[in-house]
């Protein structure tokens, strides 16, 4: 981790807002090493205001966000003091240009010696660890259990007798598995041991929330993965779905990092390196990932359904969007689409920046993949800069919902 404390002493490295739970506890676990970071303020107008005149229009409003939210940073605390962390992608996606953007308007406006620290998804983002191989455990864990307590809290809060409980448990719940995550000095296998405590914790107090027995419709949200996470770039989607009477499955994080070391371990056996050291370094990373991620899932049995076998999805978009030439968001997407439907949702949203090339392509085969199953109700919302009256788009989509429940055993 040399190199990366070399880049950090004194500074504080800032994350983007993927979402709140994420941030929070990806700087819990940064603490563990003693590394000093911390989430960007929330987006608001001066985020928008600071990365409008450098933003031609052909730039992604994820971008946007996170270019706005990085100048807030420096305008608060100076550039001195800040470093930046934001990861990278191959692949035709506008995401693996983000970084080079970043250090681009950096230089321009003078800023040219902050820190920009860009894991790839090249190697399945090795480098999230900073070049700390139990660091890069306890990050993975740190997104497996904040992925399990969100569904859990949305699996919670639809139902909830008094409005604002669930969150108000929830804000504990995240609490509780922070202060584990930034414990110093302790093994993995501990560390393990008290992670799964404090999740088992949290699911018992999320379980004692008073709770009005409703049959509601389910939706599943997959999409851009900033774009469906991040709250201030999709207006609320989810709480104005909850308001429209439907449960929300929302597709996490750790779904993305899981396919980026997939596709790091099959771009390895194309390259012929399937018996070399790195495909051994790969293979024993997915191992270790594969089975905490089960440790951690299983003290949730029973309240939510097992998330999706990466492979399977892959399986699933076969017919539509074939995985061996098509790569990213999109491949995902549509094969979660097909997973939802089998295991019973009634309708599938997909949030999407606006011009965004994931977003697009699924947009063209969410039809026939709605068609060849039942006549799932599947929508793609797009958002951008502009504010917009979102309900009445979404009651028409309830109502289709509710037809396709009507008609459908299957819901």
């Amino acid at each position: 981790m040399t190199d990366a404390s070399n880049l950090l002493r004194g500074r504080c490295l800032f994350l983007p807002d993927m979402s709140p739970s994420s941030t929070r506890v990806f700087v819990a676990a940064l603490a563990s090493a003693g590394i000093e970071a911390s989430g960007v303020p929330p987006s608001d107008g001066r985020t928008l205001e600071l990365s409008g005149g450098h933003i031609s229009g052909d730039e992604c409003f994820p971008l946007r966000v996170v270019l706005g939210d990085f100048l807030k940073v420096i305008e608060a605390h100076g550039e001195d003091r800040v470093a930046f962390f934001l990861p990278t992608t191959c692949g035709p996606c506008r995401f693996g240009q983000y970084s080079h953007f970043l250090r681009k308007v950096l230089g321009e406006l003078g800023y040219g010696r902050v820190p920009v620290l860009s894991p790839s998804s090249a190697n399945g983002y090795g480098g999230i660890g900073l070049g700390d191989t139990s660091l890069l455990r306890t990050i993975w864990r740190a997104i497996v259990a904040s992925d399990l307590l969100q569904r859990m809290l949305l699996h919670i809060r639809p139902y909830e007798q008094k409005p604002g409980e669930s969150d108000a448990v929830y804000s504990l719940c995240l609490e509780d598995l922070c202060r584990e995550l930034s414990r110093s000095g302790i093994g993995d296998g501990t560390r393990l041991q008290r992670l799964a405590a404090s999740l088992a914790r949290s699911r018992d107090r999320l379980r004692a929330v008073p709770v009005f027995k409703k049959n509601l419709p389910v939706i599943g949200i997959v999409g851009e993965i900033f774009c469906r996470l991040n709250e201030f770039s999709n207006q609320d989607m989810i709480r104005r779905m909850e308001s429209h009477g439907a449960e929300c499955w929302l597709s996490g994080i750790s779904e993305w990092l899981a396919y980026a070391s997939m596709e790091h371990r099959k771009n390895l056996r194309i390259a012929g390196k399937r018996f070399s050291p790195a495909m051994g370094v790969a293979r024993l990373k997915n191992w270790f990932q594969r089975r905490d991620e089960r440790i951690l899932q299983e003290l949730f049995r029973g309240d939510l359904e097992d998330e999706a076998d990466l492979e399977d999805v892959m399986e699933k978009s076969r017919p539509y969007l074939p995985h061996q030439g098509v790569i990213g968001e999109m491949v995902l997407n549509v094969g979660k689409a097909v997973y939802l439907w089998e295991k019973g949702v009634s309708g599938i949203i997909d949030i999407s920046p606006f011009s965004c090339m994931n977003g697009v392509v699924c947009q063209a085969v969410y039809p026939r993949v709605g068609d060849e199953h039942d006549g799932i109700p599947i929508r793609v919302f797009f958002f951008d800069q502009s504010r917009k009256d979102l309900d009445q788009d979404i009651a028409v989509f309830m109502e289709l919902v509710g037809a396709y429940r009507a008609r459908n055993k299957r819901s």
